[in-house]
């Protein structure tokens, strides 16, 4: 896991500034870092290299986005247009109550894909299965958790890994076929594929 949370310059975001270091790390996949002097290959790594690969590459890129945290639209880096697939979250997503009245705490694992730049939660009503809408189209402070206000009634939710191209799974039914696309979408196109 990469230093990436604090920003290259240690402010805690990750911004503009940040991408100008990362530009200047990114190597390619299975190549190492070759940065202008004063940084080193070592201080990228460091950095930038959240999968432990050994480069800063484009699976480091959508890590990157999804770490953005300034409410300025991240830059474009048209060496990663395409994105690796998504993939799917674990099936242990836990849901539990919040201290504030009413509402609930959803929290999951990342994907099994480093292509997962964000997370959307879909919810949708028991017993009609494929009645899944998106509540929540990015996960705000990147931790894996949100707290939500759930609808009236019995209700189950979906977390899906997104990213400025495609979404991955909605998961897979007690049949083991991958759930369907429900009313409405955070990203148009799906990919259901990326994960071993």
């Amino acid at each position: 896991m990469s230093l990436m949370l604090y920003g290259a310059d240690g402010s805690c975001t990750v911004d503009s500034t940040d991408f100008a270091v990362f530009d200047d790390c990114f190597s390619g996949a299975g190549t190492p870092p070759q940065p202008t002097a004063p940084r080193t290959a070592g201080i990228c790594l460091a950095l930038w290299d959240d999968d432990d690969d050994g480069d800063v590459d484009c699976n480091d890129w959508a890590q990157f986005l999804f770490r953005w945290s300034v409410p300025d639209p991240p830059p474009t880096f048209p060496q990663c247009d395409a994105f690796a697939d998504p993939g799917r979250v674990p099936e242990a997503i836990v849901v539990g109550k919040s201290s504030i009245l009413d509402r609930i705490i959803v929290s999951w694992a990342p994907s099994c894909s480093m292509g997962a730049a964000n997370y959307a939660i879909y919810e949708g009503t028991i017993g009609d299965w494929y009645s899944h809408s998106p509540m929540i189209c990015s996960d705000v402070g990147n931790d894996f958790a949100e707290e939500i206000d759930p609808s009236e009634g019995d209700r189950y939710y979906l977390l899906v890994p997104i990213n400025p191209d495609d979404e991955g799974s909605y998961g897979r039914d007690s049949a083991q076929f991958e759930r369907p696309v429900g009313s409405g979408a955070c990203v148009s196109t799906q990919a259901t594929t990326g994960c071993p």
